[in-house]
């Protein structure tokens, strides 16, 4: 595998390694009114379900990563 500063030209190696460790932007969400979480709120067996349906994508995708990790190698 090559390094990072063979394929990269020499004055471009210091500016890119200072990009890639320049923290990112906080993440902004959107605020919402007492109004509407009030009016989106959901019964305990819907967040029951939001919640496994959640971790039932998570432990798929964490399969298909390993598969994929398996085919690499």
């Amino acid at each position: 595998m090559e390094k990072l500063s063979q394929v990269l030209e020499p004055d471009e190696t210091d500016d890119h390694h200072a990009k890639i460790l320049q923290p990112s932007p906080p993440k902004r969400t959107a605020n919402m009114s007492r109004r509407e979480s009030a009016t989106s709120s959901c019964s305990t067996d819907e967040k029951a379900m939001i919640a496994a349906k959640r971790k039932l994508r998570e432990v798929y995708q964490e399969a298909e990563d390993a598969k994929r990790q398996l085919a690499h190698n």
